[in-house]
């Protein structure tokens, strides 16, 4: 079974359009991520990410019009790394099984950093190598991103995916 959040933005001249597709079933159906004896909720784990996704475009001054398909994922086969974004559709792909919400979160920071630097002209067929300028700048930025939106929401530390 796959345990997957389809989650779709739309930017547009002065809106945020953020529109979620959830579909969630747990692998074990009795059991639910539990860490210090506090569940998350699916309506409360959508509602952190659109959240964060709003903060993020907001943080990062994204040009707009934009589209994006954004999907978080159980299932370990549909990614090599923990997360990649792909610049030919705007569609981001984050691992979140066995993770913590900001894990997961700083994950999709880093995708949505890539994004921006496609929108500004800067990604290039080598940006994913490790120790390049534009992954190095998207190691650093998520770090950031998490670190204030932590200070909003400092309960993503207390979650699991």
């Amino acid at each position: 079974m796959k345990n997957h959040i389809l989650i779709y933005f739309r930017l547009l001249q002065n809106s945020i359009f953020i529109r979620s597709n959830i579909k969630i079933t747990m692998e074990s159906a009795n059991k639910k991520p539990i860490i210090n004896e506090q569940k998350i909720s699916t309506s409360y784990r959508k509602k952190l990410i659109n959240e964060f996704i709003v903060f993020c475009i907001k943080e990062l001054k994204l040009q707009r019009p934009i589209n994006c398909k954004v999907r978080l994922t159980t299932n370990k086969k549909e990614t090599d790394t923990y997360a990649h974004f792909d610049p030919n559709n705007n569609k981001i792909v984050v691992y979140i099984g066995d993770r913590g919400i900001a894990d997961s979160l700083r994950s999709l920071s880093h995708e949505i950093i890539h994004m921006s630097q496609r929108q500004q002209g800067k990604l290039k067929p080598n940006s994913g190598e490790t120790g390049s300028s534009e992954e190095n700048e998207a190691n650093a930025k998520a770090g950031v991103l998490m670190r204030n939106f932590g200070k909003i929401r400092p309960e993503i530390y207390r979650y699991s995916s």
